[in-house]
């Protein structure tokens, strides 16, 4: 059992949090036999959003690499703070080479409901000569859309397992490591096996748009018996994946079930063998490009429509907090050290 420990503001109590274990079930499925497809905010959120239509859209037509956090500690809870804290990853990431300019700031419009904290934004400007450069090189988001309460006896704390982060790979690392310094966290890549990506692209294949293509792409592993090619790229038109999908889905049902995720499967395997005469339920998905999103297996995803933002973010969310959990029975108290 791997354990990542958070040690809160003293006084408080020490919390350990730790990965469950995943569900024994066939295909190596986690969690429950249906998933959540589409989610709606609360009227709070609903009209920050309105509000906020701006750093939603920034958050579109754009690479992220995706990372999963446990809750972050010592949150600012005004500019002061923010202030502060910036200046103190700003100096931790200035320790090499380069000299940074970290700004951390909090955002409306990117809650699921009242009850979930206000979105981080960072950047990340190079100074040089004490000239800092317009554009950043670095963009990151901590985000948690209808986030599980967790009780912690933490002032100042913020649930937002989902970390987007785009810009600058060697600076990645760097703004990681600054990050579970200040906020007391642990940061992870997030690692996604085939049957998430199986259960993404079921579930937001049935997200109806307007697209400026009407061509679904699917890349797949081939085994490594295969010589010579290690990717397949097969495309589907989304006109028929659609069609598909209404008729494995009713649309009356808010969840997508596991019956369903696999008649989708079955039907769609029929379909890209009658076209390509491969056998596709023996290969592994490893992207796939939907008129709302693309998703790789290596935890990318650039959305494309900010309509479906919530319901992904929503998605990530949840899978990330199944995955996590907060262990109270053995919590300490700081003072009893004293």
């Amino acid at each position: 059992m791997t354990s990542l420990k958070v040690v809160p503001q003293k006084g408080k109590t020490i919390y350990e949090f730790y990965r469950k274990r995943p569900l024994k079930q066939k295909n190596n499925v986690r969690g429950s036999s249906g998933r959540r497809i589409s989610f709606n905010p609360d009227i709070v959120a609903f009209m920050e959003e309105e509000g906020h239509t701006r750093i939603l859209e920034e958050l579109c037509h754009n690479e992220w690499i995706i990372f999963k956090s446990t809750p972050l500690f010592k949150v600012p809870q005004n500019k002061k703070g923010f202030s502060e804290i910036s200046d103190k990853l700003s100096r931790i990431m200035s320790l090499g080479e380069l000299s940074y300019v970290v700004n951390v700031e909090e955002v409306c419009g990117l809650r699921g409901s009242l009850a979930d904290h206000s979105a981080l934004k960072i950047t990340l400007h190079v100074s040089y000569h004490s000239r800092v450069g317009e554009t950043p090189i670095l963009i990151a988001f901590f985000l948690g859309v209808d986030t599980k309460d967790i009780n912690l006896y933490s002032e100042n704390t913020s649930v937002l397992p989902v970390l987007l982060i785009s810009g600058h790979r060697k600076a990645v690392s760097g703004l990681v490591e600054s990050l579970q310094i200040v906020f007391d966290s642990s940061i992870s890549k997030a690692c996604f096996h085939e049957d998430e990506l199986r259960w993404m692209f079921a579930l937001w294949s049935g997200f109806e748009s307007s697209p400026k293509r009407n061509t679904v792409y699917m890349d797949y592993k081939l085994p490594p018996s295969v010589k010579g090619i290690k990717l397949l790229q097969v495309a589907v038109s989304y006109t028929d994946l659609l069609s598909i999908w209404n008729s494995v889905h009713s649309t009356s049902e808010s969840e997508f079930t596991l019956k369903e995720m696999k008649t989708f499967y079955s039907k769609l395997y029929d379909h890209l063998e009658t076209v390509y005469g491969i056998h596709f339920s023996s290969l592994a998905l490893n992207v796939f490009s939907l008129p709302t999103v693309t998703f790789h297996q290596n935890g990318t995803i650039n959305i494309h429509e900010v309509k479906y933002l919530k319901n992904m973010i929503g998605y990530l969310t949840e899978r990330f907090q199944n995955n996590l959990q907060a262990a109270p029975r053995i919590g300490v108290q700081l003072e009893s050290f004293l």
